[in-house]
């Protein structure tokens, strides 16, 4: 008797004797074949799966992080939420409270227009400076004017930020 090559499955020529045993081991060798087939199969494709299932995975995380990005990104800047905030103000001669929405960080003040030859060109004050002329608050700052006393200046630093009647030029930073 033959046999094919690659499955050693039996290959009768018209003399040879047929018996069970053959048949029945030819019938087992192709029966182990279709099972080692299908349990190939069924492993590629849990395989294919789970990749599938971690490919999705990584682009959810991926999606995610690129969203929690973009939203600090937004944040960070956004015309709701500019770096600075800027204006004016008019002088009062007296303590003047000018409300920026955030506390500011550094703010300068310019009195350029001021009719006051004492005034230069800007007051810079940084937290924790020029107590004496600009305080901070939680959504902005105070200019504090120089005070007098029965006709004495108690207070003599200038600039005077808050003098009557004179239009100041601010810009404060985050």
């Amino acid at each position: 008797m033959n046999y094919t090559e690659n499955y050693h499955l039996p290959q009768w020529a018209k003399s040879d004797r047929i018996l069970m045993e053959d048949f029945n081991r030819m019938c087992a060798d192709i029966e182990a074949g279709l099972t080692g087939n299908a349990e190939d199969a069924r492993a590629a494709t849990e395989a294919a799966g789970n990749a599938a299932a971690a490919a999705l995975e990584a682009a959810g995380n991926a999606a995610d992080a690129a969203a929690k990005a973009q939203a600090k990104a937004d944040a960070a800047y956004c015309p709701d939420y500019a770096p600075y905030a800027a204006g004016t103000y008019t002088g009062t001669g007296a303590s003047l409270t000018i409300t920026t929405g955030f506390q500011p960080r550094f703010v300068i003040v310019s009195g350029i227009n001021s009719p006051d030859p004492d005034f230069s060109l800007a007051a810079i004050a940084a937290r924790g400076t020029m107590s004496s002329r600009v305080s901070f608050t939680a959504t902005g700052f105070v200019v504090h004017p120089m005070t007098w006393s029965g006709g004495t200046l108690s207070t003599p630093v200038y600039p005077d930020l808050s003098k009557a009647n004179t239009t100041y030029s601010y810009i404060a930073f985050r």
